[in-house]
């Protein structure tokens, strides 16, 4: 639901402006974007940009197609609602260059996980 719609509840009507989400009611994927990582192909380093509508733990991670868990780059770290950027230089773990491969982000959020493909060239 868009900030400002209307939301129905036990006889009550609640216009909510700040969160755009009904009280009581978990948060949907419609509510939580993850944009492309841009730029999608990279050589080197992409961005992630994600939004959320509530404060909470936010993790993130990167997988290999396999589902391999490649790197953390946010661990269940406590976030403000709102829009972040995440950059991930194309590193592993260990701090080695990751294959020239397709990969995985996944944010999850509020019981929410939502994934985009990354293409790494090399």
């Amino acid at each position: 639901m868009a900030p400002g719609h209307l939301c129905s509840g036990v006889g009550l009507r609640t216009r909510l402006r700040a969160l755009g989400r009904c009280p009581g009611r978990p948060v949907t994927e419609r509510e939580f974007s993850l944009s492309p990582p841009w730029p999608n192909p990279s050589r080197q380093s992409t961005f992630i940009r994600f939004e959320i509508p509530v404060a909470g733990p936010v993790s993130l991670d990167i997988f290999d197609v396999a589902g391999r868990h490649i790197r953390g780059l946010i661990d269940d770290q406590a976030m403000s609602p709102g829009a972040h950027t995440v950059e991930w230089d194309g590193r592993d773990e260990q701090g080695r260059p990751v294959a020239g491969q397709i990969y995985f982000v996944r944010v999850k959020a509020a019981d929410v996980a939502v994934s985009r493909r990354i293409v790494m060239l090399r």
